[in-house]
């Protein structure tokens, strides 16, 4: 008899021999996950273990939170600081400088015209406009320079 003289399958239907692997299969699985399964393991992790990690999980997000709130407002590395004081009254623009930090002087800009202190309480009046923008430039003499205040003289109190 030739391979195609060979009564073939209907297409869908499965042969006794495959069936009866697929269940020996499935009976071998089943088996094995009994054997794995003992009593009372069918927890996935036990309480103390969920404790432990809750317990790291909360020091760690303490530690950034605290390290976050203690130095997240220091200046960045080779950010030039220092502290003013603003007023807007009558048509001037009033800056004081009141914290030195580490900038050797300040530049006060608004519109075209620009002035500059050079020492700490050192005050400088400029006239302009309030619908102006005020700025302070921060400068060290190394070169580097930092914006300490930039705002509109009609938002300044």
């Amino acid at each position: 008899m030739r391979d195609d003289d060979a009564p073939r399958p209907e297409p869908g239907a499965t042969s006794v021999c495959s069936r009866d692997r697929d269940e020996r299969r499935l009976r071998s699985l089943a088996a094995s996950a009994r054997r794995l399964r003992r009593a009372g393991d069918d927890r996935g992790i036990t309480p103390v273990i969920a404790v432990v990690a809750m317990v790291a999980v909360s020091a760690t997000l303490a530690a950034v939170l605290g390290t976050w709130m203690l130095f997240g407002d220091s200046p960045v590395e080779g950010q030039v600081s220092a502290q003013v004081s603003l007023a807007y009254t009558g048509g001037d623009a009033v800056v004081t400088w009141t914290n030195e930090g580490d900038a050797e002087r300040l530049r006060v800009v608004v519109g075209t015209r620009e002035r500059v202190i050079e020492e700490v309480d050192g005050v400088v009046r400029i006239t302009a406009a309030p619908e102006r923008t005020l700025v302070v430039v921060a400068e060290r003499a190394d070169g580097e320079s930092s914006i300490v205040a930039r705002t509109r003289l009609e938002d300044v109190n």
